[in-house]
């Protein structure tokens, strides 16, 4: 079996917890249960659940995690700051399996209760150290960057199957858009239509060039090949 058809048990039940606390209204931001999720089109891998922290036993469970150390990380919602999230290459859900296919102009949606977060791909760097801190700093001046802005970090292990390196994808926060009720109650099966509806966005959160930027479709039937071991691969990039 694939590695990416491994999924972990459990993981549909995380994120229905994590809808069921939206559907109940207002309520203090709950980073135990996750705080939202990420949709990747071009890494064709459905919603990935995020929760706060890098560590093996949270990573294991098939979801991505926001850093707490060495580099803390920025929320989606915050003026300014670097959302760094780390996820599997391979086992144990395997949520980043296909970091490589990113390219720049893509895509990375995040969702949360009420809005949608939408990033543009502007760089990757597909090999560097695992103790290169630097690529999840506020500021990812390895990017190109030079000034704050609200960037997004997205960080696993290279090659495929070990833990050697980490491989780096980068961007920035391009727009904003309101989810509204039934958007939220529906969004697997409205994902799978390729984009999010009801686009609100307005003033500066209006799509650049006219482009609407899809939450990606929903992932297609497991890939099936030799079973490759598992490396136990720490995909954080600390010291």
């Amino acid at each position: 079996m694939d590695q990416r058809a491994r999924r972990p048990r459990g993981l549909g039940k995380q994120g229905d917890t994590v809808r069921s606390r939206w559907a109940e209204g207002p309520g203090a931001l709950d980073t135990k249960d996750g705080i939202g999720f990420l949709h990747v089109p071009a890494m064709d891998n459905g919603e990935v659940l995020v929760k706060k922290g890098t560590d093996p036993e949270n990573l294991n469970n098939g979801i991505a995690g926001y850093y707490t150390d060495p580099v803390k990380s920025a929320l989606p919602w915050d003026d300014k700051g670097n959302f760094t999230l780390a996820a599997h290459r391979d086992g144990h859900g395997a949520k980043f399996h296909n970091i490589h296919k990113l390219k720049n102009g893509d895509a990375v949606v995040f969702e949360t209760k009420d809005t949608w977060y939408v990033y543009k791909v502007y760089k990757t760097l597909p090999e560097t150290s695992k103790f290169n801190v630097e690529v999840i700093q506020p500021v990812p001046e390895e990017s190109g960057v030079k000034k704050p802005g609200r960037y997004i970090t997205l960080t696993t292990c290279t090659p495929v199957y070990t833990s050697k390196y980490r491989y780096i994808v980068w961007g920035e926060l391009e727009r904003t858009e309101k989810v509204d009720k039934d958007r939220t109650k529906l969004s697997r099966t409205a994902l799978s239509d390729g984009a999010p509806p009801n686009p609100r966005a307005t003033g500066d959160e209006r799509p650049r060039h006219g482009r609407r930027t899809p939450a990606p479709r929903a992932p297609s039937a497991p890939a099936t090949g030799a079973e490759h071991p598992r490396h136990g691969c720490r995909t954080p990039p600390v010291p």
